[in-house]
């Protein structure tokens, strides 16, 4: 594009300084290429800049469901308590949450967040914050894997924003 800009300027400079035919050519040729250029390169550069815009905000999503993961312990699986029944609750607002701050900028994002269609395939291990591992059974188990499945999904919307947004 600097290139297309200097042959102008140039050719700009050659019509004040005894032009010829060949310089007015020269010159809407020179304008015809720059017109082309941002006609073709214009809208991708917009369409990247609000792909990128747009991930950029998911980031507190991503870290909050990343969060949640962390919070999980083997108490709260295996004697299921308040704080057990508030962790699932927390889980279902933060995924209504990011699935309407993704419905709101792009239905394919918010399909993409939303399917989970390989939940069976994710493992129940989960950590604890000291990085004891232990299994989560029952339905805990099911809103952990589904919980492991959701920030998976941001994560490939964060990878590749211009195909969703």
């Amino acid at each position: 594009m600097a290139a297309g800009g200097f042959a102008l300027a140039d050719a700009v400079y050659r019509i004040f300084e005894g032009t010829r035919a060949i310089d007015y050519v020269i010159l809407g040729v020179d304008v015809l290429v720059l017109i082309a250029i941002v006609l073709f390169e214009g809208p991708k550069w917009w369409h990247e800049r609000k792909a990128n815009k747009a991930a950029r905000k998911l980031a507190p999503f991503m870290e909050r469901g990343c969060q949640l993961q962390a919070t999980l312990t083997s108490s709260m699986v295996d004697q299921p308590s308040e704080e057990t029944m508030q962790w699932v609750r927390n889980i279902e607002q933060w995924s209504t949450e990011t699935e309407q701050f993704l419905a709101n900028l792009s239905f394919k994002a918010s399909t993409a967040f939303t399917l989970v269609t390989h939940v069976s395939e994710t493992d129940r291990m989960a950590r604890d914050r000291y990085g004891m591992p232990f299994r989560a059974h029952g339905p805990f188990g099911d809103t952990y894997q589904v919980l492991l499945a959701k920030p998976d999904n941001l994560q490939k919307i964060l990878e590749n924003p211009e195909a969703f947004f």
